[in-house]
C-alpha cells in the first residue's frame, strides 16, 4: 500500500470520524487527515486551489445536514481542477440505488460501507 500525504474525510459522524482518524493512523494510510462535517463546510474548506491541490484522496458520506454527499458531489464536479482526485463514498447506506447512483459521478472511485478496517485500508487500491 502506498501512504498518501493528504487525506480529507467529509462526515458528520464524529465518533465515527475520531475512529476512522485512528484507523488512518494505525495503519499509517496517511500524513494527514483534514475533516469537515458536511458537505457545505468542505466546499468552503476546500475553495483554495492550493488546498484541493494537496489532497491525495477523499472519503465521503452520503446521509449529512446541512449538504450531504451528493450536494457535496454535484458542486465539486463543477469546479476545474487539474489534478484527479479519487473520492470513495464511504457510507452506512447499503441501499443498491446509492450504489448504482455513485456510479453515475466520474469523480466516485469506489463505493465503501461503514466500517472500514485497517486490513480494508491495505486493500485499496490509490
Amino acid at each position: 500500500m502506498t501512504k498518501l500525504n493528504k487525506v480529507c474525510v467529509i462526515d458528520d459522524d464524529e465518533i465515527f470520524v475520531f475512529a476512522f482518524k485512528k484507523i488512518l493512523k494505525i495503519s499509517r494510510f496517511c500524513e494527514e487527515v483534514t475533516v469537515f462535517y458536511n458537505g457545505e463546510e468542505a466546499l468552503d474548506g476546500l475553495q483554495n486551489t492550493n488546498e484541493v491541490q494537496a489532497l491525495d484522496l477523499i472519503f465521503l458520506d452520503i446521509n449529512m445536514p446541512i449538504m450531504d454527499g451528493w450536494g457535496f458531489l454535484e458542486n465539486f464536479e463543477k469546479r476545474k481542477i487539474d489534478k484527479n482526485i479519487p473520492i470513495y463514498m464511504l457510507t452506512s447506506s447499503i441501499d443498491k440505488f446509492d450504489q448504482v447512483r455513485a456510479q453515475n459521478y466520474e469523480l466516485v472511485s469506489k463505493y465503501l460501507v461503514k466500517p472500514l478496517t485497517v486490513e480494508d485500508l491495505a486493500t485499496l487500491e490509490v
